[in-house]
């Protein structure tokens, strides 16, 4: 922050501001300060790229993806670029161009496994199991450490059946990684993902007592708490209580926080105030073309009606567990 004040005319100390500010949630002065850094230096790929992180991480995808593409533009030999502009078309939808990027991260750089990795993930959504566990394993084989691939392996083996096997491959995903709390959270999304909420709950509330003030988890935990369609581990009261606290106090609303905040309500039959929540994050999207908005507005409508959102089994895709990696300022 210093720097930005003293050197208002140099876009690295904005950069590395809004980078920081990001990290730490500050969501609204990380957006500015990355927009004054795009003024200063256009030109500069690592400033496009980490501007487009964040807005998909948001998801602002269409706004994401014009930084995104302009990174490529300005440094397509650089394989971290490309593979985060398939994550963003990837969380928006476009599975196949997505698949395209990360193909082509390969092509720049073989020796690169976050691309094998993310291609797997594409396949096992596809339902190309045997394809998903062969890409994989050559991500493994190329960094047999790498936390990430060890997740996939993980999902890949809970999606033909391999519980045990499933379990161990999650177990080392989260010993390899030095967030332990985060890949905690993230396995037991998997397994919200898979329609095993029980496990899931087990996995997110110890991921919580490895790091309280996880954002993330929370909102996953309590997610699964309001709309889980197992009765006997919902918990419409827990879930309010979470999803209020979370809104009060993050320094940014986002359309994330707002629907739990909706969902949570209606849980608990106050479908008002989740009518109001929900338009407010709908209202957020200025182009309205955001693929999150169909799921939002069908749920304002169930709201409308008086009736609560439940998560419907065999209509979840699994995840995309590839996040867009930032480089550093």
């Amino acid at each position: 922050q210093t720097a930005a004040l003293r050197a208002p005319n140099n876009p690295r100390a904005h950069h590395n501001y809004a980078f920081n500010l990001a990290e730490a949630g500050f969501y609204d002065e990380a957006l500015r300060q990355f927009a004054i850094t795009i003024k200063l230096a256009p030109d500069t790929a690592m400033f496009q790229t980490n501007y487009g992180v964040l807005l998909g991480k948001l998801g602002r995808y269409q706004e994401a993806l014009e930084h995104l593409r302009r990174a490529v533009q300005l440094d397509p030999k650089d394989w971290k670029y490309v593979t985060n502009l398939g994550a963003v078309l990837w969380k928006k939808g476009s599975v196949d161009n997505a698949a395209i990027c990360f193909e082509e991260a390969i092509k720049i750089d073989p020796r690169a496994a976050v691309p094998y990795a993310a291609l797997a993930s594409i396949a096992l959504a596809k339902g190309q199991t045997t394809r998903a566990h062969e890409l994989v394993q050559k991500a493994i084989d190329l960094e047999p450490y790498n936390p990430t691939s060890q997740y996939i392996l993980g999902m890949v083996l809970l999606t033909i059946g391999d519980l045990p096997g499933a379990r161990a491959s999650f177990q080392s995903a989260i010993r390899l990684d030095l967030n332990q709390g985060k890949t905690t959270s993230n396995v037991g999304w998997t397994y919200h993902q898979y329609h095993m909420d029980k496990d899931a709950l087990a996995f997110l509330r110890q991921s919580l007592a490895l790091n309280p003030e996880q954002v993330d988890c929370q909102v996953r935990l309590a997610w699964i708490l309001a709309t889980s369609s197992d009765e006997t581990i919902r918990n419409g009261a827990e879930a309010l209580a979470i999803a209020e606290k979370l809104v009060k106090s993050q320094p940014f609303r986002t359309p994330t926080l707002l629907d739990l905040l909706a969902v949570s309500l209606a849980d608990s039959g106050r479908f008002p105030e989740a009518q109001a929540a929900l338009q407010e994050a709908i209202a957020q999207s200025k182009d309205h073309k955001e693929n999150w908005l169909p799921s939002l507005e069908k749920r304002l409508a169930l709201f409308e009606k008086g009736l609560p959102f439940r998560e419907s089994p065999g209509k979840v895709m699994p995840p995309n567990p590839i996040e867009q990696k930032p480089s550093d300022p």
